[in-house]
C-alpha cells in the first residue's frame, strides 16, 4: 500500500495538466519544422516535458507546501503520500535525467536552454525566489512553459536560432502569459495568508481578471496584425472569434463568485485553449 501511494505521488507531483501544456508547446516548435518528425523526437519531447515539469513541480511543492496544505490539501505532500524529503529527492533524479537526455542526444545549443530551465526553476522555488516578485514570476512562468519547450521542440525538429519562425512563437507567448496568470487565482486565499505577493493579492481578483482580459486583447490585436501581413495562416483568425465569446463567459463566472472553484474551472478552460492554439500554431507552416 505504501509504495502505490508513493508511486500515486510521483505521477501527480508532476501536476499532470502542466505536463500536457509543455508537451503541446514543444510539439508545436517540432510541427514547425514538420520534414524532420520521427517518433523519435515526438517520444523524446514527451520524456523531457514529463521530467522538467516533474522536477519543476516537485521542487516547488517543497517549499510551498504551507500554501498547498490550504489550497490544494490532496496534494501528495499535505496529504501524506510522501515526504518533503522524498519529493526533494525525487525533482533532483528528475532534473537529473532531464540533463542526461539533452547532453546525450542533442546540440549544445539545445543543452544551454535546458539548463537555462532548470536553472530559472530553481530560483522560482528557492534561493532568489522570484516567486515573490508578482508579474516577474509570470513572466518567467510564461517563458518556461510556452518559449522554451517550443524551442527545444523547434531545434531538437533540426531547426536553428536563425530561422525561428518569430510570429508564431510571439503569439503562443502573448496567449500563454495571459493565461498562465490566472493560475494563480486558485490559490488566492492561502498567498495572502502567507505573504506571497500575486497579482490577484496585490490588486484583487477582480482588478487582475480585467488584467487578463486585457492582455487577451492584445494578444488579438497582435494576431489580427499578423494575419493582415500575411504572416500567419488565415484559419488562425479562428481564434479570434473563439476567445472573444467563450472565455468572456468563464471570466464572467468568477469575476461574479470569486471562488477557488471558480478559478480553478477557468484555468482549465484556458489550458484546453492553449493546447488547441499550441498545435494549430504548429500546423502553421504545413498547411
Amino acid at each position: 500500500m505504501v509504495c502505490l501511494n508513493i508511486f500515486r505521488a510521483f505521477l501527480i507531483l508532476p501536476y499532470p495538466l502542466a505536463v500536457v501544456m509543455v508537451y503541446s508547446a514543444y510539439l508545436a516548435g517540432n510541427l514547425l519544422n514538420f520534414t524532420n518528425i520521427s517518433f523519435f523526437s515526438l517520444a523524446f519531447g514527451f520524456l523531457l516535458s514529463f521530467f522538467f515539469i516533474g522536477s519543476f513541480n516537485s521542487f516547488n511543492a517543497v517549499f510551498d507546501i504551507d500554501v498547498d496544505k490550504e489550497s490544494k490539501p490532496k496534494r501528495p505532500i499535505p496529504a501524506g503520500l510522501i515526504s518533503k524529503n522524498l519529493a526533494l529527492s525525487y525533482s533532483l533524479f528528475l532534473y537529473f535525467a532531464f540533463i542526461v537526455l539533452l547532453y546525450v542526444f542533442y546540440s549544445f545549443e539545445v543543452f544551454v536552454i535546458g539548463m537555462i530551465m532548470i536553472i530559472l526553476s530553481v530560483f522560482y522555488s528557492s534561493g532568489l525566489r522570484l516567486k515573490r516578485f508578482p508579474l516577474l514570476s509570470d513572466l518567467l512562468i510564461a517563458i518556461t512553459y510556452t518559449v522554451f519547450p517550443m524551442l527545444l521542440g523547434f531545434l531538437i525538429g533540426r531547426g536553428n536560432l536563425f530561422s525561428l519562425p518569430y510570429p508564431q512563437f510571439a503569439i503562443v507567448f502573448l496567449f500563454g502569459f495571459a493565461v498562465l496568470i490566472t493560475k494563480n487565482f486558485e490559490d488566492f486565499v492561502a498567498d495572502k495568508k502567507h505573504g506571497l505577493k500575486t497579482l490577484p493579492v496585490i490588486f484583487g481578483i477582480k482588478q487582475t481578471l480585467a488584467l487578463v482580459i486585457l492582455l487577451f486583447l492584445v494578444s488579438d490585436f497582435v494576431l489580427l496584425l499578423l494575419l493582415l501581413r500575411n504572416q500567419l495562416p488565415s484559419y488562425l483568425s479562428l481564434i479570434l472569434f473563439f476567445t472573444l465569446p467563450v472565455f468572456f463567459h468563464s471570466f464572467r463566472r468568477l469575476w461574479e463568485e470569486p471562488s477557488q472553484k471558480n478559478a480553478f474551472k477557468l484555468f482549465k478552460h484556458l489550458a484546453v485553449f492553449m493546447l488547441a492554439l499550441e498545435l494549430l500554431t504548429g500546423f502553421s507552416l504545413i498547411i
